[in-house]
């Protein structure tokens, strides 16, 4: 296992060479935005905290506006700086939403986000959890002494597609990985530990304030409960599926039972495979016109429609099995396989 983890290792560290070209585009981004705005800019996400993979050059740009700045004129202000960075430093762009618009694209081979927020003095005040993120960085910062076990983490979600917490894949997010690392301190321990993982599982690393009874009272739609140190109302954990839960229980297991690189390494579906697998199933594939929506829209609603289906399937005494949503460039998809096709007489 040790000899697999550390090719591993050397394949997915970036060079310093790569931090440095990032370090340097962020610097000149910066010095653009404070020296024409007078606002202050600062580097977030895995850049910042040097648990970014090798080849993953992502810079999260924050703009820092005063709590007393109308939400409407941050947004306005906020597209504005965005656009020039943009068309300043020769990238593509686009507009994007979280709970602010914020413009991200392209620069010098970067992806690059213009972010704004608020700047507050602690994490205790009204906040989004995008205002939020500086404090995130500093506690990641104060107390991640491994970051190399948080990118075999990354990679290992990466290659078995439960990374990313936006509403299409409800995986694993940056700082929760950050977190997990900094709880169980290597990668293999945090495996080893979620064989114990149960069901509403509730970690953290400071001791709440509430009583555990009333945390999973307020969280029981939740498979997996982590709380965020800076907020202890917040799970970090919030948006995942109780599948990818159960798929990183089960594919921790099958690793530490049989270590093998292929648990890193993206697997492409063998389509003669996977044709044949078809054939045998009793599925439904429902295909539409993809509307016009970003991802973290278009996934909710598309996941209703499938539940609406479901319901429909169970009163009319079907047994759907297995059943999920998925797009292309210019269609929706709804696979739904059930028990029977028909039902008998």
């Amino acid at each position: 296992m040790e000899n697999i983890l550390s090719q591993i290792l050397k394949e997915i560290t970036p060079t310093e060479k790569e931090k440095q070209k990032s370090v340097e585009l962020f610097n000149k981004i910066k010095q653009e935005i404070e020296s024409k705005y007078k606002l202050k800019a600062d580097l977030m996400g895995s850049v910042a905290k040097n648990t970014f993979l090798k080849g993953n050059k992502d810079l999260d740009i924050f703009i820092f506006f005063t709590k007393t700045t109308p939400r409407e004129e941050l947004e306005k202000k906020a597209l504005e700086i965005g656009k020039h960075i943009f068309e300043k430093f020769k990238g593509t762009y686009e507009i994007s939403y979280a709970e602010h618009p914020y413009i991200k694209g392209i620069i010098n081979n970067h992806k690059v986000e213009i972010v704004p927020a608020y700047l507050l003095k602690n994490p205790s005040e009204k906040a989004t959890s995008v205002d939020r993120t500086p404090f995130h960085k500093e506690y990641v910062l104060n107390n991640l002494k491994n970051p190399e076990q948080v990118l075999l983490l990354k990679q290992f979600l990466k290659a078995n597609n439960i990374y990313g917490s936006e509403l299409k894949t409800k995986g694993f997010s940056g700082y929760l990985c950050e977190l997990l690392i900094i709880k169980y301190k290597t990668f293999t321990n945090l495996l080893k530990h979620s064989q114990h993982f149960k069901k509403h599982e509730l970690l953290y690393l400071k001791k709440p304030k509430k009583p555990e009874e009333q945390i999973l009272k307020e969280h029981n739609q939740e498979p997996f409960i982590f709380l965020d140190p800076v907020d202890e109302n917040r799970n970090v954990a919030a948006v995942m599926s109780l599948e990818n839960y159960s798929k990183f229980i089960l594919i921790s297991k099958l690793f530490l039972t049989r270590p093998s690189l292929s648990f890193f390494m993206k697997k492409e579906p063998d389509k003669k495979t996977l044709t044949e697998t078809l054939k045998k199933l009793n599925y439904t594939l429902i295909t539409f016109e993809k509307p016009d929506l970003i991802d973290d829209i278009l996934y909710p609603k598309l996941e209703k429609l499938k539940n609406h289906i479901l319901n429909q399937l169970i009163l009319n005494e079907f047994t759907p099995l297995i059943s999920f949503v998925f797009t292309s460039e210019n269609t929706a998809e709804i696979f739904i396989q059930t028990k029977e096709q028909k039902l008998n007489k």
